[in-house]
């Protein structure tokens, strides 16, 4: 599964991608001008060719884009699913200590009547939810 830095990379690529394909046809429809052919079937067919291949090229582009905006979408939602795991890590271990804490005080309790009532042991935190299947950190 790829990780937040491998989701931006690709969506940098992609973008380059589609930057790329935006210009592949621009030297050849600005070298076709009146001068370069004018009438006749070849002059549109090859200008159908060229617009063709222009259409072709800009559908390509933005699928590109597409492709880079769900990469980055994917890279913030592996991003905030890890934060959410290192939050509750962090939670989990306050939640030991204090566990232990408690414990420490209601055996201290035990047998004393004069001991301060230990109080109600802490909650378990609730675990996030379960990262996306594309999820890797």
């Amino acid at each position: 599964m790829p990780t937040v830095d491998q989701f931006q990379l690709a969506a940098r690529t992609f973008d380059e991608a589609a930057e790329t394909a935006d210009r592949l046809l621009r030297p050849v429809a600005a070298a076709m001008g009146p001068d370069v052919m004018s009438g006749g079937n070849i002059t549109v067919a090859v200008d159908a060719t060229i617009g063709r291949s222009e259409a072709e090229a800009k559908a390509i582009a933005a699928e590109l884009r597409e492709l880079a905006a769900e990469s980055r979408a994917r890279a913030a939602a592996v991003a905030e699913a890890a934060a959410a795991a290192a939050a509750h890590e962090a939670e989990l271990r306050a939640f030991q200590a204090e566990s232990a804490a408690h414990q420490a005080a209601v055996s201290a309790a035990e047998g004393d009547p004069d001991a301060p009532d230990p109080g109600d042991p802490p909650t378990r935190p609730t675990p996030p939810p379960d990262p996306p299947p594309f999820a890797d950190f």
